[in-house]
């Protein structure tokens, strides 16, 4: 038998063309999962993100992807174990010690995903090492002459947002619902906060929570305090409420909470539009979340 080499495919963040202008936002994270995973199930390898002065960062894109297939490899921004296996060209089993003694440094932390068993995924701990990782590494020839850091800096700044300030913003915004939000305002008193992705069967697409809240069990079903959206540098509005309404509809249909009196939260670090501050007035169930709430000044 005569074996063959990796299956390339080509991925793209939108559905726009040469001819056709997009639809959506430059980075789809909708479509571009869905085309991955269109990939994948075609017996494709790994996709390459493509990067030119038009198109958005393809760093964001690759870690998204990544750590939402099980089997196709991204070139670059591996989050789960097996993406880290192949990109290193290794077996999972091989790589089991070395990512061990990296998380028990407290360098990875591993999170599981709060709809899916045994789909953990990692994210750098050290701010540093992240902010090294996403801005100084890739243009290091840049850095080494003097000089050039106010450059380097302004061209980076897209990437930072995305990849640094982003993820940083989420993880606030987890560690505030678990440890200092008031229980009237997400539900209750959680028992732990996560996030993860929710599969929606009909469109064959995920759905990723950045902030689940879940409560303390007392039947056969733990409650799902709230859910929520977290954008640092986006000003929110009624399209994030919907989003989170449907996910809320879709967790209910899996049936592994229970989401009898499930909220729904925006935080944001931009604020919100009236749109979105109308229905929160008309919904108690809908929380809007600010930079002066998060931090105890509101």
């Amino acid at each position: 038998m005569t074996s063959r080499g990796p299956f390339l495919g080509i991925a793209a963040t939108d559905d726009g063309s040469g001819t056709t202008a997009r639809s959506g936002a430059a980075f789809d994270k909708e479509y571009t999962l869905r085309l991955a995973r269109a990939h994948e199930d075609h017996g494709w390898d790994r996709v390459l993100f493509a990067y030119g002065s038009g198109s958005p960062d393809p760093a964001p894109a690759a870690a998204y992807t990544a750590s939402r297939l099980e089997r196709l490899q991204v070139a670059d921004g591996n989050a789960t174990r097996g993406g880290m296996a192949g990109y290193l060209e290794r077996k999972a089993t091989d790589i089991a010690h070395p990512i061990n003694v990296l998380e028990d440094a407290g360098l990875p932390h591993r999170d599981a995903d709060a709809f899916r068993d045994n789909r953990p995924t990692y994210r750098i701990a050290e701010p540093l090492i992240g902010f090294y990782h996403a801005i100084m590494r890739p243009v290091w020839d840049q850095l080494e002459r003097p000089g050039s850091a106010a450059r380097v800096w302004e061209a980076s700044r897209r990437r930072f947002t995305s990849n640094v300030l982003g993820p940083h913003f989420e993880q606030v915004c987890r560690d505030w619902a678990l440890h200092h939000a008031a229980p009237e305002l997400v539900g209750g008193l959680p028992a732990r906060v996560g996030h993860g992705v929710v599969h929606d069967p009909k469109a064959r697409v995920g759905h990723e929570v950045d902030v689940a809240v879940i409560g303390i069990a007392d039947g056969s079903r733990p409650p799902l305090l709230a859910i929520g959206e977290a954008k640092w540098n986006d000003t929110m509005g009624i399209a994030h409420i919907e989003r989170l309404q449907h996910i809320r509809e879709l967790i209910a249909q899996a049936g592994r909470y229970d989401t009898t009196s499930t909220r729904l939260m925006c935080l944001s670090g931009a604020g919100f539009n009236d749109k979105a501050y109308a229905a929160a007035h008309a919904d108690p169930d809908i929380q809007l979340v600010d930079p002066e709430m998060l931090y105890g000044m509101a």
